[in-house]
């Protein structure tokens, strides 16, 4: 699986033909999920490769229920309303459910410039240094602007004042082997007779490893703040630039103040990675209440974006957490990917013990009601008379080719177009000679007869 990740990464992040570099966060489908450094194409490829069938999840309703797993990706440090938790929350409580929480952090681009100014032709590498610079200086910036965020009551998220480098690590899922003897696949073992992986502890020939955030259980009792002040610190990380799926430099002129609702539950955590200090970097959070389900909380999104799955240890990583998830599945698990930032996650779940209408009872429940139907025929009915082709036939003015006013109507324009009153009297005397000729020929014919 670790291969597949890696080469899933690796026609990720280098398509054909000549493009942009892309850095778009947090997208796990279409063209930014796939080719950009801090998309999830990858990590999403790998849960169909490990059998999963993947959706991707625009609100939370009844029939996501049925899902097994969800892959969290928020954009942004965002607040979450009560209906949010309440739903996740009743999801896990069916147990065998599996919820992986991916922390936003600063992405992959600085790690990108940094490892490809090595490879980079002579003439580039001063410009590769340069962007190197400028991701250090966003990064800087970036934790300047991060808050304590507290997710849903389950645990908080604290920034660290500056980026921590692991070196090395220990944990449930970690080994102190270093990598099977055949030097390219990671270490298997067998736990009740499912296959689970099991993570090098050595990171010495793997690229360098930094986390920005700790991770740790969240509890109520010892801390001071109120709900209120927790949703107020949580949008002001949301509309702040702390990473590179942050919108401030697009930000709406509105701004969606949810109320930061906590759990009530009781959530255990444990952290199954951590660095020598004791800073997680996975950890696992259960409750009675959720049976069997668990949640994974990643301390940063630059563990397994396109990027970081190039990376032997990330494969690893991103293994171990597809099969813990896996464990006494059905045979097609299904895994959704929700994508979230700054504009609240909708809820469009039935309340159990309310009445809905079905088939004809529908017509009587506005706005599909018998007066709105008739309303909408009879509209149409007027739209239709009103077009040409189908309207009531209507009379046209005919011109007759003997209507004497058109010849008055062109002595006239002639007249005007003449511009003269001595053309207007010899008209007049001209049409008087040629009359009274014709009535004093009239006279003598008559006469003769006579």
């Amino acid at each position: 699986m670790r291969t597949w990740g890696f080469l899933i990464a690796l026609f990720a992040i280098f398509p054909l033909g000549c493009e942009r570099l892309r850095t778009d966060y947090g997208e796990s489908r279409g063209t930014n999920g796939r080719t950009s450094l801090n998309g999830f194409g990858a990590f999403r490829a790998s849960y169909e490769k490990a059998g999963y069938q993947t959706r991707d999840m625009s609100r939370l309703s009844s029939r996501s229920k049925s899902i097994d797993a969800i892959v969290w990706l928020p954009k942004v440090h965002h607040s979450n309303s009560g209906e949010v938790i309440s739903w996740m929350e009743s999801w896990l409580s069916q147990g065998g459910r599996t919820l992986v929480f991916v922390v936003p952090d600063s992405g992959s681009e600085r790690a990108y410039w940094e490892n490809a100014g090595s490879l980079a032709a002579v003439d580039q590498r001063l410009e590769y240094r340069r962007r190197k610079m400028r991701g250090i200086n966003q990064q800087i910036q970036w934790r300047l602007n991060r808050r304590k965020w507290i997710v849903g009551g389950w645990f908080e998220v604290l920034p660290f004042e500056h980026r921590e480098r692991v070196e090395s690590i220990a944990g449930p899922w970690v080994v102190s082997s270093q990598v099977s003897p055949a030097g390219d696949e990671p270490l298997y073992e067998t736990e009740g007779g499912d296959k689970t992986i099991s993570i090098n502890g050595s990171l010495d020939e793997h690229r360098d490893l930094w986390v920005e955030y700790r991770i740790q259980e969240y509890d109520a009792a010892t801390d001071p703040t109120s709900t209120k002040q927790i949703a107020s610190a949580n949008l002001d990380n949301q509309y702040a630039d702390t990473g590179p799926g942050a919108l401030s430099s697009r930000r709406p002129s509105f701004r969606f103040e949810t109320v930061a609702d906590l759990s009530s539950k009781k959530i255990s955590a444990e952290s199954m990675i951590e660095n020598v200090e004791g800073e997680p970097l996975v950890v696992r959070l259960s409750s009675e209440d959720w049976k069997d389900s668990q949640m994974f909380v990643v301390s940063g999104g630059s563990l397994l974006t396109n990027y970081a799955l190039t990376d032997t240890w990330n494969c690893q990583l991103a293994d171990r957490l597809i099969l813990s998830g896996k464990a006494g599945r059905s045979t097609n698990p299904v895994v959704g990917f929700l994508s979230s930032d700054w504009i609240p996650i909708v809820v469009s779940d039935n309340q159990p013990n309310r009445p809905s209408k079905t088939g004809m009872e529908m017509l009587t429940q506005w706005p599909l009601s018998l007066i709105t139907l008739h309303g909408i025929f009879l509209g149409g009915v007027v739209c239709l008379m009103l077009l040409p082709i189908l309207g009531r036939p209507r009379k046209l003015h005919r011109e007759t080719p003997t209507d004497f006013t058109h010849h008055l109507d062109a002595v006239g324009k002639l007249m005007k177009r003449a511009k003269g009153e001595v053309y207007a009297r010899r008209r007049i005397e001209e049409y008087r000679r040629v009359t009274g000729a014709e009535s004093t020929h009239t006279e003598q014919t008559s006469e003769d007869s006579g």
